[in-house]
């Protein structure tokens, strides 16, 4: 089976909130870009920051890694003025992080064609990848033997 590769970019505040959840949602809980993942596919995800705010600490690490486990997106009702889209998700334990503020790093990604400007790729909030690229980071963060089970 060929997996394909996604990177979800979220703050780590809403990370945690998520991994707690099982689920997974992108583009402010819009149908858009979740609806696109099917069962299986791998979501790597990059935090840019602690908390969605600019002013927030830095942090410009992947830190998790996740496996859709759902055929489609189901809305979550939270509120009546709040009903986010999201995917089931299957979070792999005891996953290492991987720093992207590392020449040697955006070396190695392929998506990352402009090495300089490596920031801008994550403004995305869910994106694929090539596999080559995702199964790099996958044995970074120490889970890729898992995944191929």
């Amino acid at each position: 089976m060929s997996r394909r590769f996604w990177v979800s970019t979220i703050s780590l505040d809403h990370l945690k909130l998520a991994i707690e959840g099982g689920y997974t949602q992108a583009n402010h809980g819009h149908r858009s870009g979740v609806g696109d993942l099917e069962n299986s596919d791998i979501l790597l995800f990059y935090c840019p920051r602690e908390m969605r705010a600019r002013q927030a600490p830095r942090v410009a690490k992947f830190l998790a890694v996740g496996t859709v486990m759902d055929a489609k997106p189901y809305q979550e009702h939270i509120s009546p003025e709040w009903k986010p889209f999201r995917r089931r998700v299957k979070y792999q334990p005891d996953v290492k992080s991987v720093n992207v503020n590392n020449e040697k790093v955006i070396a190695k990604l392929d998506f990352i064609t402009e090495k300089k400007k490596w920031s801008y790729y994550f403004r995305r909030s869910l994106f694929r990848i090539p596999p080559k690229d995702g199964w790099w980071l996958l044995e970074r963060m120490g889970v890729a033997k898992y995944l191929l089970e």
